[in-house]
């Protein structure tokens, strides 16, 4: 069996959920059920068997990537570990030769499969922070899609909610909600167009509005609520998520005792944090900053990475390159802004 290349896109849809939205980690347990799903096809049963040759960058990427495999079964996870271990420094006709010592399950491949059963017994499939949300969207997923072909607007409209309650929470999730607000606000948009009530057509609108904001990427959702309420997008008020900052800085102020010299220490703490000339003070100071601020504080600690990074909802991003070594009256040098170049590119990676 020859598996060749990477199978991350098996249509359009799939196509824009994974360039467009970036809905990476939906489309990450799709391809390790494929993976899965090939591989299963290999070996049935100890009397049916076959070699099976993994080519390609990307697939093979996959296969050494730790959160992809973690997700397989125990005996799976073994056999690409084992397979990855014994797949460097060959020739071709080696790679041949031990193909023939696994089919003709010679004296040395039973040595070989005593290493992968001890390699499938120190392994655990760790299951992935978002199937259980998925798991709970995908009946209703599918009554959307049998509700939208019947022309059943209205209840699509019903059942996206339910898919959209079912993908609630988690950074991971919010491309694939952003997917299914947009889908949201299509089921809306029908059902004013077919019923003439201008409820759904406000609900379309909202869910426009919510869809462009859970997707950064995406501009032209923008301009659709912008088409369809009349409203240029520079006359809508952004929403701020004030209730989301309150809630961020109240924890910070249970932590820290608002009462008391508790407080004051540890505001002080944080200036002289920030004001110090030392790189990790500084740095400590800056994400706590942000925490006081009401954004979510994330640092790196590899070098060239980003000094920190401030989140605000769904709303801002603030990241920060800090430099000692700069001064008002020479600027800032090239290598500098060059290194900050690559900061939106790392963020957007990690988060």
């Amino acid at each position: 069996m020859i598996l060749d290349g990477e199978p991350s896109a098996s249509g359009l849809q799939e196509f824009y959920l994974r360039t467009g939205l970036g809905a990476s980690s939906q489309l990450h347990n799709r391809i390790r059920t494929r993976i899965t799903q090939a591989l299963g096809r290999c070996t049935r049963d100890e009397s049916d068997y076959s070699v099976v040759f993994v080519l390609g960058d990307k697939l093979t990427q996959r296969c050494c990537t730790k959160t992809l495999t973690q997700g397989m079964h125990p005996e799976l996870q073994a056999e690409i570990a084992f397979g990855l271990e014994n797949s460097t420094d060959h020739t071709p006709q080696e790679f041949v030769e031990l193909a023939q010592l696994f089919l003709d399950r010679s004296p040395d491949w039973q040595d070989a499969e005593q290493d992968i059963r001890k390699k499938r017994d120190s392994h655990a499939k760790v299951p992935d922070p978002t199937t259980e949300s998925l798991k709970q969207a995908m009946p209703h997923e599918i009554d959307y899609v049998y509700a939208s072909w019947k022309g059943q607007h209205e209840d699509a409209l019903s059942i996206a909610a339910k898919i959209l309650a079912a993908l609630e929470g988690g950074a991971d999730l919010k491309p694939y909600r952003a997917f299914w607000l947009h889908q949201a606000a299509t089921s809306a948009f029908l059902a004013w167009q077919h019923s003439g009530n201008e409820t759904f057509k406000l609900t379309a609108i909202s869910y426009l509005d919510k869809a462009s904001g859970a997707s950064s990427n995406i501009t032209w959702l923008g301009k659709l609520r912008s088409q369809l309420s009349g409203q240029s997008e520079d006359d809508i008020a952004e929403v701020l998520p004030i209730q989301e900052w309150f809630l961020k800085i109240n924890d910070l102020l249970q932590q820290w005792k608002i009462m008391g010299s508790n407080y004051s220490r540890r505001v002080s703490e944080v200036q002289n944090y920030v004001e110090n000339k030392s790189a990790k003070a500084f740095e400590k100071g800056l994400a706590t900053l942000g925490e006081m601020l009401g954004a979510k504080s994330h640092q790196w600690t590899d070098d060239g990475a980003p000094d920190g990074l401030w989140v605000f909802g769904s709303w801002h991003a603030f990241v920060f390159e800090a430099k000692t070594d700069e001064s008002p009256e020479d600027g800032i040098s090239l290598d500098t802004v060059r290194q900050a170049r690559t900061h939106e590119q790392r963020v957007r990676a990690d988060n």
